[in-house]
């Protein structure tokens, strides 16, 4: 055996020791999409909740004859925002009501006289259950509605809801916007400026007032 010969079988041996890479088999990854939460809140100018909202009414001084204070729900830092993504995709509504029902009022925080915000009959007691006048109007139709955090959304087929007061019984619950079956599936939206009025009884007493109302928003 020649040396070339001897040097071809050492090349050979070893060729034969290499391992031999093989090929594994394809790994396949899997991602569900699912669609979101149709929600209502109240929002910062950076979209961040708000823990306590509070919209306040005008200020009255002790009057003998009945008054109207006036205010708005949403503001430049406290925003009214609805989010659909994908899962009403037949249309939804945001309403507000009382949060305590329709036998709510406005507490005086001072303890003493109550008044009313669902009063068929103004400033007067009408005949629901109660015995104190006053009502509250909220009229979506002043507000300012805009697309919110979403790239290329419009405010097609969602509209503000009309001007519309508290009756016991009758109106216990006012639509503030209403997206149709037409409007977007994936959209979010703002609205501020809705005007609110509350007319307030005769000699009603110096104190600080307060009631709760809640925003709800549901498919259709």
């Amino acid at each position: 055996m020649n040396f070339f010969s001897k040097i071809l079988k050492v090349i050979i041996v070893i060729l034969l020791l290499i391992p031999i890479a093989k090929a594994v088999p394809n790994v396949s990854f899997t991602q569900q999409i699912n669609a979101g939460i149709l929600s209502v809140d109240v929002v910062g100018g950076s979209f961040n909740s708000v823990a306590t909202p509070s919209f306040s009414l005008s200020p009255l001084s002790l009057s003998i004859v009945c008054q109207t204070a006036t205010g708005t729900l949403g503001t430049p830092t406290q925003k009214i925002y609805v989010q659909n993504p994908g899962q009403a995709n037949y249309g939804w509504v945001v309403n507000i009501s009382a949060t305590n029902g329709n036998t709510s009022a406005w507490v005086n925080q001072s303890a003493g006289a109550n008044y009313d915000y669902n009063d068929g009959s103004g400033c007067a007691d009408g005949p629901d259950a109660d015995s104190i006048g006053g009502q509250m109007t909220i009229n979506p139709s002043t507000g300012a509605l805009t697309t919110g955090q979403c790239t290329g959304c419009t405010t097609t087929g969602v509209t503000l809801g009309s001007s519309a007061p508290f009756v016991q019984g009758t109106t216990d619950s006012i639509t503030i916007l209403t997206g149709s079956a037409g409007s977007e599936d994936i959209a979010d939206y703002l609205i501020t400026g809705i005007g609110v009025s509350q007319s307030v009884p005769a000699s009603q007493p110096v104190a600080n007032y307060k009631m709760d109302l809640t925003i709800t928003v549901i498919s259709l």
